[in-house]
């Protein structure tokens, strides 16, 4: 059970991770076409790739 946890949060984590790669590469790519309802969806991303990484290594500590 405690193996099944630990590689599932290691596919939310990498997940996590490439999905801010991704965002990142999408700021670098489409600098000039931001506008700020695009930057708002940027940050509530964002927001929930820390959120995602928190629980995770919550879960990961108390295990």
């Amino acid at each position: 059970m405690d193996r099944v946890l630990v590689q599932a949060l290691g596919c939310i984590v990498v997940l996590a991770l490439f999905q801010m790669a991704l965002i990142v590469a999408g700021l670098i790519v489409g600098r000039e076409r931001i506008s700020f309802g695009s930057l708002d969806a940027i940050l509530f991303n964002l927001v929930v790739i820390e959120l995602t990484l928190a629980l995770g290594f919550l879960l990961l500590g108390k295990g």
